[in-house]
């Protein structure tokens, strides 16, 4: 082993290790370190003290909760743990900005896992972040929507027709974009059409339309992750994701 080098004490496959059995694992055991998850097309950093989370960073932010929701939802993966003494060479990793006084596990877990059913909840009617938004016209005479609901649907109407797009437009969150946007679904002031997708030439598009007259509605698969594995599966008028199972 290289000089200064130091080695991750616990380290796995995701399959046989969940991240919620790692967190309660090492929140008793009052570890202090650094806990890595990573994911096919994500990276989940959590540094603790005695247990307790002080600080995490993610492809989105560093967000304690939104942290580990990332890591409870990632499917598949590694994980590794390293202790963290403040004395071997190269055993403290830089924290992404300042620590906090920490947050207790439990509740850490408490919020993150309540936020998790949410994704679970929101993931049948909004399967990918990439889908088109599509408006529907009404002939009602007075239309009731939240306030979340009203302002997607402008945002839609101007130009930003994911909920990818609208979410970086509006400054929101996904998790909050697609609660929204679920609620238009429902509601029946929206639907949802596969992303679009550029074709170049004739010849290209000619054998799109084949390809799709021949696997017909049910065979697209989505070029994006789905918000949770084995989204897509929710009622027969909402397309459906096929997956392979890994985020």
């Amino acid at each position: 082993m290289a000089p200064g080098r130091v080695t991750p004490t616990l380290s796995g496959a995701l399959t046989d290790c969940r991240p919620l059995v790692l967190l309660c694992f090492l929140a008793e055991t009052e570890k202090t370190g650094v806990l890595e998850v990573q994911g096919r097309r994500s990276r989940v950093t959590l540094w603790l003290q005695r247990g307790a989370a002080v600080a995490a960073e993610t492809d989105s932010g560093a967000d304690l909760v939104d942290s580990v929701v990332a890591a409870l939802r990632t499917p598949a993966g590694t994980f590794s743990f390293t202790p963290d003494d403040g004395d071997a060479a190269g055993g403290r990793r830089s924290l992404p900005g300042p620590a906090t006084g920490g947050m207790p596990m439990a509740a850490l877990l408490e919020q993150a896992l309540a936020r998790v059913r949410q994704w679970e909840e929101v993931s049948s009617a909004v399967p990918s972040l990439q889908a088109a938004i599509v408006l529907q016209p009404t002939t009602e005479t007075e239309v009731r929507l939240s306030h979340a609901a009203w302002t997607l649907s402008v945002a839609v109407a101007a130009g930003h027709p994911t909920a990818a797009t609208a979410t970086a437009h509006l400054g929101w969150t996904a998790l909050e974009t697609c609660l929204a946007l679920r609620e238009l679904v429902d509601t029946g002031r929206a639907r949802l059409e596969p992303p679009h997708r550029r074709q170049r030439g004739a010849r290209v598009a000619v054998l799109a339309r084949r390809e799709s007259a021949s696997v017909g509605t049910n065979g697209w698969h989505g070029s994006k992750r789905p918000l949770w594995p084995g989204a897509g599966t929710g009622p027969a008028d909402r397309f459906r994701i096929g997956g392979d199972g890994d985020e």
